[in-house]
């Protein structure tokens, strides 16, 4: 699966190694995460604590959304863009949100991730 690089750096970006490296750990979350509690080393643990935070924080920030009404699972929307996109259509439009919409929201997920883990690089 190619994963989108943004041409030009921008604060959200990611390098590739470390946003491959937090993609793994939601991979991880959504395999084993949800259902082994307490089960793990204490590193696996504090990674997953970070990325269901990450995650709650993007449900919220949907719910704030004008004219949602149902709930976002934000873990099937990084790994799904149809339903991604099905999620974030605009009413007034007929198409869904695009790929590069889904691009940046899977970055700003891993960043959030990142930072939780303090993985990020001094700026």
């Amino acid at each position: 699966m190619r994963h989108y690089k943004f041409k030009k750096e921008k604060p959200s970006g990611l390098p590739h190694n470390l946003y491959m490296q937090i993609f793994y750990i939601f991979r991880d979350y959504m395999e084993c995460g949800k259902h082994a509690k307490g089960s793990g080393s204490r590193q696996r643990t504090q990674q997953w604590a970070a990325a269901a935070e990450a995650l709650e924080t993007a449900r919220q920030a949907y719910l704030l959304r004008p004219g949602t009404s149902e709930s976002l699972d934000a873990l099937h929307a990084f790994f799904n863009y149809p339903y991604f996109s099905l999620m974030f259509a605009q009413k007034s439009r007929d198409a869904g949100a695009s790929k590069r919409t889904w691009s940046q929201y899977r970055t700003r997920l891993a960043r959030q991730v990142a930072e939780a883990l303090e993985l990020l690089p001094p700026v």
